[in-house]
């Protein structure tokens, strides 16, 4: 998992700062934090191009961001991480069907997180790890 960069957005500085340490040892090419959707789409036409955005799910409304970013032209796939959960999976389908590649439950360990960034840039899509 070497050589690409990773786009984190996430509202709270905080949880970007965990997301770019929990992959920190696990990619060279840089891990960057923006904090909201708006900022990802400047970042997303950089150069090197992003491997993967991790989108920190924080509430309802962000679906719509989700979809915001899975739908930029050529963007990379995105992995949600959120901490809603339904008996009825509801927020895992609301993440696919905005065309997300992986959903997380919050709490998510640095494994986890770094096999779903493995996953997806290995082309694999509708990724679960809960």
């Amino acid at each position: 998992m070497h050589d690409f960069r990773v786009l984190v957005v996430a509202s709270d500085a905080d949880v970007g700062d965990l997301y770019r340490s929990m992959l920190s040892g696990h990619e060279s090419a840089g891990i960057i934090w923006v904090p909201d959707v708006e900022a990802a789409h400047q970042m997303i036409p950089g150069d090197p191009p992003f491997g993967v955005i991790v989108f920190d799910v924080m509430a309802a409304a962000d679906w719509a961001s989700c979809q915001r970013l899975t739908g930029a032209d050529g963007g990379p796939p995105v992995i949600v991480v959120s901490g809603f959960i339904a008996e009825d999976r509801r927020f895992r389908h609301q993440a696919f069907d905005a065309g997300c590649a992986a959903f997380l439950l919050k709490p998510c360990e640095p494994q986890t997180l770094v096999e779903a960034v493995r996953r997806v840039r290995s082309g694999e899509r509708n990724v679960e790890l809960l």
